[in-house]
């Protein structure tokens, strides 16, 4: 008995965890007035039926503001260090932008990227990052880019594929 009852503690602690994660993690993001926009698909299905992303990837954002995310390499494989611009175009720059990673259609936790403003350009935000390992050739990931004004947030979502390095 004594050999069944742990790995079943275990494996409902962990299951305990997979479904409150989510939760917990709003909860730490904090309390701020959050708007979540429509976002953009970074998505480009060419004639052949290839799929690729399409950077820069544009968002409107408000008031016709529009906010634009470039993530290179293009392709954005797993594990790599992905260099990130995050550019905000319109009248009232956001104080700060931070970005997160997350599964668009399976859970893999969030991933937080800081982003630190452009020296040259007060428009742009810049970092590095990377995405988890998945077992999928090609996974649609959506990184959330979140705008933060004095009282309020506005959260950009942008879909987009990672694809796995083929190994030949």
């Amino acid at each position: 008995m004594k050999r069944i009852a742990l790995p079943l503690v275990l494996l409902s602690a962990l299951a305990l965890g997979w479904v409150l994660a989510p939760y917990v993690q709003q909860q730490l993001r904090g309390t701020e007035q959050v708007t979540l926009l429509e976002g953009a698909d970074c998505r480009h299905t060419h004639t052949d039926g290839t799929r690729s992303n399409q950077w820069p990837c544009l968002a409107t954002v408000k008031n016709g503001d529009t906010l634009s995310l470039t993530l290179d390499p293009a392709n954005t494989p797993p594990l790599a260090v992905l260099s990130i611009q995050v550019r905000y175009q319109g009248h009232t720059l956001p104080d700060k932008v931070q970005l997160r990673f997350e599964g668009d259609d399976m859970y893999m936790g969030e991933t937080p990227v800081f982003l630190k403003r452009s020296e040259f350009d007060p428009q742009q935000w810049e970092g590095n990052g990377s995405l988890a390992i998945c077992t999928r050739e090609r996974m649609t990931w959506r990184a959330t880019a979140a705008l933060y004004y004095e009282s309020e947030v506005f959260e950009v979502p942008f879909r987009f594929d990672a694809v796995a390095p083929t190994t030949d």
